[in-house]
Order: structure tokens, then sequence, then C-alpha cells
């Protein structure tokens, strides 16, 4: 009785995995076309031109300042259980490199 559902559960994975096997990812000029050209490097930022600009900066009436970034301090709210800690990793091994050059005179 208990062959019946295991002998199901290996089918379902080996179908499965025979159909994950045949997916490939688009190619580049399906994947994220942009309507502005294939060279296009600002994407949306093409919409910011001098007129939005100005008719953004008329919306402007209390000159409120609204910090869009998170600060990352040892003191801020954590859920129970994290704890705050960064490591950096150092990219480069390049010591002496970022000294100023001595010259003898």
């Amino acid at each position: 009785m208990r062959l019946i559902p295991a002998l199901t559960v290996m089918m379902l994975l080996v179908a499965s995995a025979a159909s994950a096997q045949g997916w490939q990812p688009p190619s580049d000029s399906q994947r994220c076309p942009s309507k502005w050209g294939k060279g296009d490097q600002r994407g949306s930022g093409n919409h910011m031109k001098p007129e939005t600009v100005l008719r953004a900066a008329r919306l402007i009436t209390t000159g409120e300042v609204f910090e869009l970034g998170r600060v990352l301090q040892e003191g801020m709210p954590m859920p129970a259980g994290r704890r705050f800690e960064i490591m950096t990793k150092r990219t480069r091994n390049d010591p002496g490199t970022n000294r100023a050059a001595r010259t003898r005179s």
C-alpha cells in the first residue's frame, strides 16, 4: 500500500527534473529590451528632461527633507535573536600602493 504513493512521488520528481533540463534562458534581444535602443544605459532616466525637473520642483512647498536611506548602527531596532554586525572584505591586497610616493632630495 505504501508503494503506490512512493512511486507517484518518484515519478513526479523524475518528470520535474526532465522538464527543468529543457529550459533555456531567453536570448539577449528578448531579455529586458529597452525602448530607447540596444545601447541605452539610462533606462527610465531618459524620462528626466528639463521640463520634468521644473514641474517636479514646483511641487515643493515646505522644503522638508526625507531620508531615503537607513543608517546602520548598533543601537537600531532588531528582531529578537538578531544582532547588528558589519564585516568588510578586503578586495585587493596591494600593500603600500595607497601611500603617497616619497621622493628623495
